[in-house]
């Protein structure tokens, strides 16, 4: 298998942690975006969206990175992070939806009001559209940190949605998140990125 990715882009890590948990083999293929390497008519016709990240197993291409993880996580005969039973996975599915339909939006927001203006030069960041963006993050992030104090992984178990949240926080620091505030979210995050294949999955780039 072959995921094509960028070494700046955070979503690959989530797949090469469930890569690195299952013991299957993902080789890394470079995209250089800042070249135009994603728009190339070769890359385009394996995805059509010009984005990373990409995986190629065989004549198999899938994009979107929290389907790639759950690829990769139902190849696992032990079904140890992406379980069969229908309730236990639609555990896993919701935060897996919930993480792409408000978290990760928020914190996109804050990242382009606290880095991305300033790195295009788009203007001071205005602190007033952060503070709304703000109210939305300390609601989403009352709902992790309440689930989590009484949960030690979202779902049953540990599982592709813990991996795909853990990524949302990759950025914090660059944003200026001070997540400390919320214990149980800060707690399981430590857990998350103690894992040995968290920690090779970060040194794959």
């Amino acid at each position: 298998m072959k995921l094509y990715d960028w070494e700046s882009s955070y979503n690959s890590r989530k797949i090469l942690a469930i890569a690195f948990e299952t013991d299957q083999k993902v080789e890394c293929v470079p995209v250089n975006m800042q070249a135009g390497e994603h728009k190339t008519a070769e890359f385009i016709a394996m995805n059509p969206n010009g984005k990373v990240p990409l995986l190629v197993d065989g004549n198999f291409q899938l994009w979107e990175s929290n389907a790639i993880a759950c690829y990769l996580a139902a190849k696992d005969p032990n079904h140890r992070f992406l379980p069969n039973d229908p309730q236990q996975r639609a555990n896993v599915d919701k935060w897996l939806f919930w993480q792409t339909a408000h978290l990760s939006p928020s914190i996109g927001k804050l990242s382009y009001e606290r880095y991305w203006k300033n790195q295009r030069n788009l203007g001071a960041c205005d602190e007033k559209v952060v503070d709304e963006i703000m109210l939305e993050l300390n609601r989403y992030m009352g709902v992790l940190d309440t689930w989590l104090g009484s949960h030690q992984w979202l779902a049953d178990n540990l599982s592709v949605a813990d991996f795909a949240l853990a990524v949302t926080f990759m950025t914090r620091k660059d944003i200026n998140f001070d997540i400390s505030g919320w214990k149980n979210v800060t707690g399981w995050l430590a857990r998350v990125e103690a894992r040995p294949s968290w920690q090779q999955a970060g040194k794959c780039w």
